[in-house]
């Protein structure tokens, strides 16, 4: 029928009944006013043929005919027509941002997964309601960290198969990154997958835009709420040069810890752990380990890595392996080399004669002993005898350690000692000083090497000789804080299971008594020196234990002060092992910065070489050939590079003279972005010497160094924009929390009249002819 009137109406555009075409009026009147016209019309039409002649049915049907004529003709005047509205409907966003900082490699989710595997879970298992959701809507996904980028999705699931790597998490930073992808059209919402961790602030002056736009945020908590802070390697400490078939100390501070934990030393070629300890956490949470490897053949540069090893104290509870924050690593040159000591005492006492007869009797160590008297005559012994004590830095320079006995300070020219002090604090030279009834210290105060004793001298003007205590009973020795840390005092045998003989602190056992040694109290030790022996005395009275041993830092160099000449008693029960075990680590540890400087015109020294971006690392580079030193260069200029594949030069730092040490250059230098970088010489002065250190900048706010996740955060968030919290087992009911944002859009209407059509015009003339006719056959005019 439809088809029928469309062709009598001559409708081509618009048809009648097709889905959206109605039908409009020109002007248009409600439907009583068209049922009162029409009665109207009908009426006066009836009343027009009222007293016309003829039968009553013949007047009803020309009354009729003139009725419809008019309202046909009203009809038309209306204007009717033909209208179909075009209308489009623009789908709303949803956006789902995940979380791919590093935090999300922390495994404290359900069944220990990471974070990471716990989103992927997640979403794989709502994966057709997101299909759906990526069909009826437009679905985007953006990974985040410092900021937003898109995700590559396949059925409106994201692919998550890379690690998470991001090395600082911004949510709100991502959440303004997401409603700018979306700008200009309609937002349902915003899924958020996160620990809840965040550099920044989600409030309401960072989501304006979003809360203006009325967008839900509906977050997906990861982790666990009760996460537990990761324990992270915060430094290192570790000689960089060590000798063959010695002990050798590395140690790490740990911080955050929560429970005990084991730490490993590794050989990074071959991947061998030298050392394993558990270190417990001290009130602070952080803790103190020194590991001690032995190493049994040379290497110029042998890498070894300190990490973390699974104990318990991961993030879960059950421990991570090595990664940011968990592992460092230490380069280290190991030497097999013979090892030059000068020992110079002023009379043949039993100390002098049982070090003397061990430097021989040792073949790692070639040595000259002197014996100095007040009337300069000396008496020459050892491996290598010498014609007279050094008095030039230049004849000092041969000697890797020196030892000072009981001798007078005055039996040495200004020259010598100057000589002397400078080989120390230059070139790293050890000094060891032995102390003894009639000059070891008191004589040397006042002298040019009295700055080098660990203990402060009474008398500083040497106008007098100081005041030195001595106990005055037996004592027994016992390690101190320091030597455990620098791998010393380490006596017994290594199936002991313990460093120190316990029969050296056992007053029953009459061989370990010391019968004379100075007493010092730790007041009068200076701020840098550290104890590597304690004394107490032998009948176990209450007196307070003293120093027996004191090592401290001068310059390059190192001064071990030992306040006895007692250690040739404990042969008696043991033979030579234990002293032997006592002073050969020591002049080895002595020993240690002179070789590492040896044969090498230049060193470069970063402190830190571990910094967080922006710190500040100090740099150093001292001149030790005399031929570099004498440039005396106004400044020396080093070039920062990217250890990068396509390495690139970043930067050039010029170093000026240290006003105390001519031969010193120093410089700051401000840690750029994360990443490990080289300095290395850009003067002509320095090239050829294969001088370099390297630096690795962090960031300040490590990932993992603060793992604990922030769900109240993220309920903070969903309440702010009015959207939810939903479990990540629960994704699946996420499409209904939805609301419908999509927007229709009209378009300008098509408009088909009616009125002007032929057949309207026929219909008129045909109503109009038929009354006519019904007249002419009445007989009207």
């Amino acid at each position: 029928m439809n088809a029928f009137l469309d062709k009598l109406l001559g409708l081509d555009e618009l048809r009648l009944g097709a889905e959206g075409v109605r039908l409009d009026w020109t002007l248009a009147l409600p439907a009583w006013a068209w049922v009162l016209i029409a009665l109207a019309v009908f009426l006066a039409a009836e009343f027009s043929y009222r007293h016309v002649r003829g039968s009553r049915v013949a007047r009803l049907a020309l009354g009729t005919l003139r009725a419809a004529s008019i309202l046909l003709f009203l009809l038309l005047a209306a204007g009717p027509k033909l209208v179909f509205q075009p209308e489009s409907v623009e789908r709303d966003w949803v956006v789902g941002l995940i979380d791919r900082s590093l935090s999300m490699s922390i495994p404290d989710a359900p069944e220990q997964a990471t974070r990471a595997a716990q989103a992927q879970r997640a979403i794989e298992g709502a994966a057709r309601s997101f299909a759906e959701l990526d069909r009826d809507r437009r679905l985007a996904w953006l990974a985040f960290d410092a900021s937003a980028r898109d995700l590559p999705a396949f059925a409106g699931v994201p692919d998550l198969s890379a690690d998470p790597l991001g090395p600082r998490t911004a949510i709100a930073q991502a959440l303004r990154d997401a409603d700018r992808r979306t700008a200009g059209a309609p937002l349902a919402g915003i899924i958020l997958f996160s620990d809840g961790r965040s550099a920044d602030v989600p409030d309401r002056a960072s989501l304006r835009a979003l809360l203006a736009r009325q967008v839900p945020v509906f977050v997906v908590p990861l982790g666990s709420e009760s996460t537990r802070r990761l324990a992270s390697l915060a430094s290192l400490d570790a000689p960089g040069l060590a000798f063959v078939d010695d002990l050798v100390p590395v140690t790490a501070r740990v911080q955050d810890l929560s429970g005990p934990q084991e730490i490993e030393l590794v050989d990074r070629a071959t991947g061998l752990v030298l050392d394993r300890r558990r270190v417990e956490p001290g009130p602070d949470g952080t803790a103190s380990v020194t590991l001690l490897t032995r190493p049994d053949k040379p290497s110029e540069q042998a890498t070894w890595e300190v990490r973390l090893a699974g104990t318990g104290n991961g993030a879960n509870g059950s421990g991570v392996g090595p990664g940011p924050g968990q592992a460092l690593e230490h380069r280290v040159r190991l030497v097999d080399q013979t090892l030059r000591i000068l020992y110079i005492d002023g009379y043949p006492r039993w100390e002098y004669r049982y070090l003397k007869n061990l430097l021989v009797r040792e073949k790692s160590i070639r040595s000259s002993a002197l014996l100095l008297s007040p009337e300069k005559k000396f008496l020459q012994e050892g491996t290598d005898p010498i014609a007279s004590v050094p008095t030039t830095p230049e004849q000092w320079k041969p000697f890797d350690v020196i030892v000072l006995g009981d001798v007078r300070a005055s039996l040495f020219s200004p020259e010598q000692l100057a000589g002397l002090r400078e080989h120390i604090s230059s070139r790293g030279a050890g000094l060891m000083l032995i102390a003894g009834p009639t000059s070891m210290p008191a004589a040397w105060a006042g002298s040019t090497l009295a700055d080098l004793l660990p203990v402060a001298l009474s008398a500083s003007d040497g106008s007098e000789p100081a005041t030195v205590r001595t106990w005055g009973e037996p004592v027994l020795a016992s390690p101190g804080p320091a030597a455990d840390r620098l791998g010393l005092m380490r006596l017994a045998d290594e199936s002991a299971g313990a460093p120190w003989p316990k029969e050296l602190s056992d007053p029953a056992v009459g061989w370990s008594r010391l019968a004379w040694a100075q007493r010092w109290t730790a007041s009068s030790l200076k701020p840098t020196a550290e104890v590597l022996l304690w004394a107490s005395p032998a009948r176990g009275t209450d007196v307070a234990r003293a120093p027996l041993a004191m090592l401290m830092r001068y310059g390059a160099g190192r001064v071990a002060y030992l306040a006895t000449d007692e250690i040739w008693r404990w042969r008696y029960a043991r033979g030579e092992t234990l002293p032997e075990r006592f002073y050969l680590p020591i002049l080895r540890m002595l020993a240690r910065e002179s070789l590492a400087r040896a044969g090498r015109a230049a060193s470069l020294e970063l402190s830190p070489d571990r910094a967080a971006s922006g710190s500040t690392v100090r740099v150093a580079l001292r001149l030790l050939d005399e031929s570099l030193a004498r440039a005396r260069a106004a400044s020396l200029t080093l070039r920062l590079t990217s250890d990068e594949k396509n390495a690139r030069e970043l930067a050039r730092v010029t170093l000026r003279p240290d006003e105390a040490d001519p031969t010193r250059y120093l410089a700051e230098l401000t840690a750029p972005a994360p990443g490990t970088y080289t300095l290395s010489p850009a003067d002509a002065l320095l090239a050829g010497l294969d001088l370099s250190a390297r630096l690795t900048v962090t960031l300040p706010d490590d990932e993992l160094r603060a793992p604990e996740t922030d769900w109240p955060a993220l309920r903070a968030l969903a309440e702010l924009t009015g959207g939810a919290v939903v479990a990540p087992d629960q994704l699946s009911t996420l499409p209904e929390k939805l609301p419908n944002r999509e927007v229709r859009i009209l378009g300008a209407p098509i408009v088909s009249t009616l009125w002007d059509r032929p057949v309207a015009l026929a219909l008129l003339l045909t109503l109009l002819t038929l009354e006519w006719v019904g007249r002419r056959l009445l007989r009207l005019s």
